[in-house]
């Protein structure tokens, strides 16, 4: 038994809890718990279950998948095309905007110690790194305004730097999982100035009056409306199948020199006719090498700077356009009339400080050129040092097809 005795509360003691309430123990729960009122664990909640408390959260790594120099070049060209646009074109564009730039050709080059990052890129079909340039630059910032990319583009190619580079460059940093180098981007092309399309014309019908007379000769005759007035008024009930529509065209007025180019004009050239301004080196630039499906042996053609435009096809003289070219008539293969053009291949001209071919494919879309098995545009550029540098005419290969090897000297 516990015989321990609770001294008595003094007065004050009594006043305090009789005012204020008298004070709980430290270990005893409150009257609300007890009771089991909502909020406490009395009778009634006993059952009740605590939710666990939150674990520790525990840092997820997730692995990124590494920038390859693919992705490098894509995001390379449209920001080229960018400040391209904002150096070159954007100063010009805001004192008249019907002026812009038509691309003709890009060439990109990096440091000969960074070669490595052109591998992955040269592996890809021309008309593949063709089609992806044109697409990246028109889709960088002002592009759509500033820019335009016709039938006349021959493409993107690609190089080492070499020691000079003949005009403006656009410099910026490429950088991809392993690597990064400073990229040259360098635009070929024209200043023109674009005018906008007129207006539709208004076509306005306008009601013929019937003629007075019932005289065949004299109805067939023009009748002025004003003066016809009073024949109209003399007879209200003239047919209404005598009313014919009358085309009318404003005239819409001219403002001097609102199409005429920015550039000098120039005659239409005629391919091997005309005189160039400086005379043509005869020096070898070039070795073009020939072989015909099924055969081994292949022959060789030296191309001399003065010989362009050099054209190859099956007849390259049916049209008198050139006067330089490889005739590939094979009596033997009889297909051969039928996959290769007359004028097939053009080499229009030669870069000497880059070693680059400027094409046009004239076979192009009957019987067609092809890189790697995709056909290739109507214009194009080829790096004569490239390798894999293989075309094919009339095919990817096969009966009927010839395969051309340009290699620069």
């Amino acid at each position: 038994m516990n015989f321990a005795h609770t001294p008595a509360k003094t007065w004050p003691q009594r006043f305090m809890d009789w005012t204020f309430g008298a004070p709980q123990p430290l270990n005893r729960p409150s009257d609300d718990v007890l009771r089991g009122k909502p909020g406490g664990m009395g009778r009634d909640s006993a059952h009740e279950i605590l939710p666990p408390p939150e674990p520790d959260t525990v840092p997820v790594w997730v692995e990124q998948k590494a920038r390859s120099a693919l992705e490098a070049f894509k995001d390379a060209i449209t920001d080229g095309t960018r400040l391209f646009c904002e150096q070159h074109v954007h100063p010009l564009y805001m004192l008249d905007q019907s002026t812009k730039y038509r691309v003709t050709g890009i060439q990109v080059f990096v440091p000969r110690e960074k070669s490595s990052f052109l591998q992955p890129l040269e592996k890809l079909p021309i008309e593949v790194r063709n089609r992806m340039a044109r697409i990246l630059v028109m889709a960088a910032p002002g592009a759509q305004e500033q820019l335009v990319i016709d039938d006349g583009f021959f493409g993107i190619s690609l190089d080492v730097e070499p020691t000079v580079i003949d005009g403006q460059t656009i410099r910026l940093i490429a950088s991809w999982s392993i690597d990064s180098a400073e990229i040259k981007f360098l635009f070929s092309g024209q200043y023109i100035s674009v005018v906008p399309k007129p207006t539709q014309s208004v076509v306005e019908v306008v009601p013929q009056k019937e003629p007075c007379t019932s005289d065949p000769a004299i109805a067939q005759t023009v009748v002025d409306v004003e003066s016809s007035a009073s024949c109209s008024e003399a007879k209200p009930n003239s047919a209404a199948a005598s009313v014919e529509p009358v085309m009318t065209t404003p005239v819409t007025p001219r403002r001097v020199g609102n199409e005429t180019p920015l550039s000098l004009p120039h005659q239409t050239m005629v391919h091997g006719t005309d005189t160039p301004l400086a005379k043509p080196t005869s020096r070898q630039i070039a070795f073009v090498r020939v072989q015909y499906a099924g055969q081994d042996q292949e022959a060789t053609i030296a191309i001399t700077q003065d010989m362009l435009p050099f054209v190859i096809g099956r007849e390259h003289t049916s049209t008198g356009r050139f006067q330089h070219g490889l005739s590939l008539g094979n009596p033997r293969d009889a297909n051969l009339g039928l996959l290769v053009s007359r004028e097939h291949l053009e080499l229009s001209r030669f870069d000497p400080e880059t070693s680059t071919f400027y094409l046009v494919n004239h076979g192009h879309p009957r019987n067609g050129s092809f890189h790697q098995g995709s056909a290739l545009s109507e214009r194009f550029m080829l790096k004569a040092m490239a390798p894999g540098n293989v075309i094919h005419l009339g095919g990817c290969g096969g009966v009927g097809t010839v395969r051309i090897i340009i290699e620069a000297v």
